[in-house]
Parts: C-alpha cells; structure tokens; sequence
C-alpha cells in the first residue's frame, strides 16, 4: 500500500477504520442535536453543524509559552494567537498582519477588536494551500496534510521529501514548470505559505521565521510548525512536533557541549555566491546586483555553529549593500 498517498492518520486497520467511521457518525448525531463544544478540533475540512455556542478550539497553541521553564524565561516569539469560541486572531508583531481564522460551519466574526479591525478573514481548517519555499514543507507533512499541498511555487528540483515528489510526479501537487508558477487562484488555493519574497501571491501568509534572533533562534524557526498548524486546526499534532524538536535540540546541544569542553572553536564562514540575473539575487539601491552575500551573526545559523563547537565569521567590512 502507498504510505506516500495517505496521511498519517489514515494509515488504521480494518477495525480501527470500522470505530473511526462509527465515531464521526456519533459526533454528527451530537451536532444536529445542537452540540455547544467540541472534544476535539475539527480538521481534515470538517465544518460544524448546528453547534450554538461552546469552545471549538479545545487544542491550542502556546506559541511558545509552554518552554519559558525548559528553554528561557524570556523566550518569544514574532507572532502570538488569541482564541475565542469559534475563531481565533493570529498576529504577526513583525509585519503588523493579523489573521482571523473562523470555524468553517460558523459565520465569520464580525465585531472584531481595533488591532484586528483590518484583519484578513480565513476559514479553517484549510484544505487546499501552496507554498513558496521548501522551508515549509516538512511543517506541513509533520502535521499530517500532506494531501492539503497542491502547489509549491518552485522547482521541485529543490524539494527532498520522497512523498511529496512521488505526489508531484503523479500529478497532485502542480509546481512551477519553464519558470512559470501555478495559477493558485483557478486551484482553488486557501492559503500560500509564502516568505517576504513571495507576499504577490494568492492568499499569501508571510510567514517571517528567518527574521527569528538569537537567542533560540533555532527553536523559534522551528516553532513555525505551530503557526502553520492554526490553519489546519492541527494544534494538538503541532504542539507535539515542537516539543519533541525542543527536547532534541536540548539534548543534542548539552552532549556536544560535553565533548567540545574548553576546546577553542573552529572558525566557519556561512556565504554564497550569486552571480545575478535571476529573480532571487541579491539587488543594490543602485540597480548592482550579485556577488557574494555574507551570513550575519545573531541568527539560527550561527546559533547551529556555536552549538556544534564553531564560531560564525563575521568580516569586519561594510557591504555594498544590504539584500
């Protein structure tokens, strides 16, 4: 059986599937009865029906707060997610945007609070969405949607996942061809998971975990899991996957630590070269563009290195611009 085609949830046995169909006839009975909370958060495209008031977001998001004791006190990050009963605001403290994610099944919210009176109106859980970098496309299989991808705004030349290459050579995932990207708006797309490069696309959420500083910047990279999470109403899968990350991480950083000891650190330079002419080089105010682009420190980059024993170079020169 293809393991590729399904989600994790999906992969039951016989009895197991026989009680999964048997309890969502039990939960659809429970709502034309006029259910007022859920036990779980809807997913896989489910809406509700005929709830009247309740909490339907019993799994939640901590954005981080649940590793202020494991991690740092002052452990935050750029984005942060207030919930209410039926919808639930996302903010990004970087870009100012604000979300409003609401129960597909329930009317959107309408008295909405002055930080979120401009915000982008999102019916979750999502079913179809894109993405513009292979940075998210492990969030989107740890979460269990893999099926959800339809598009990726690139080459799936740059893409690992063997699932995700198999579903694209079978014609499930549409991904950009000649140089020429998807139409997101005829697929139907919800929402692209876009970085800074790609906020022109349809529906686009940008999300800014490259803008994530040290100190964790590592762990606060990781923690987009959650924030693509919310629009699946995936927070309970999300929240595992990020706890398991931070417990690695941790666990990984003090053994290396042990057997780096008092050693002095080796020296890494993190750069690459880019010789211009194509849409991702690096461009001056002057219209220059190319050339060699130097790592910053401050970043989950040279946290990777100082963990592993190394120290980022940084020259000590001024570039001719910043990209």
């Amino acid at each position: 059986r293809d393991v590729c085609a399904i989600t994790p949830a999906q992969q039951q046995l016989p009895f197991h599937a026989a009680i999964a169909v048997m309890a969502r006839r039990a939960a659809l009975w429970l709502a034309l009865l006029g259910r007022t909370a859920s036990a779980a958060n809807y997913v896989g495209g489910q809406c509700v029906v005929g709830v009247t008031s309740g909490d339907l977001f019993p799994d939640k998001c901590e954005y981080g707060t649940q590793f202020t004791q494991t991690v740092a006190a002052d452990y935050s990050l750029l984005w942060e997610v207030a919930y209410y009963d039926s919808y639930k605001f996302v903010k990004n403290g970087k870009t100012g945007a604000v979300h409003a994610l609401f129960q597909c099944g329930v009317d959107a919210p309408t008295d909405l609070p002055a930080y979120a009176a401009d915000a982008t109106l999102v019916s979750v859980p999502v079913t179809k969405v894109a993405t513009t970098s292979t940075t998210y496309l492990p969030f989107i299989e740890m979460l269990g949607e893999r099926r959800a991808l339809k598009a990726f705004q690139s080459s799936f030349a740059w893409a690992s996942s063997p699932c995700l290459r198999k579903m694209h050579r079978d014609g499930l995932i549409e991904a950009q061809a000649d140089w020429v990207n998807p139409d997101l708006e005829a697929l139907g797309i919800d929402v692209t998971f876009a970085d800074s490069w790609g906020m022109t696309e349809h529906n686009a959420v940008e999300l800014t975990d490259t803008s994530e500083e040290m100190p964790n910047a590592v762990l606060k990279t990781a923690e987009y899991v959650e924030y693509v999470g919310l629009y699946f109403n995936r927070e309970k899968e999300a929240s595992a996957a990020i706890a398991h990350m931070v417990e690695n991480w941790l666990c990984t950083k003090a053994a290396v630590a042990g057997v780096v000891q008092d050693k002095a650190p080796v020296k890494v330079l993190w750069a690459q070269y880019n010789a211009g002419g194509n849409s991702w080089s690096p461009k001056c105010a002057d219209g220059s563009e190319g050339g060699w682009s130097i790592a910053s420190a401050n970043t989950w980059y040279s946290e990777i290195i100082e963990a592993a024993g190394g120290i980022l170079i940084v020259p000590d020169v001024a570039g001719d611009c910043e990209s």
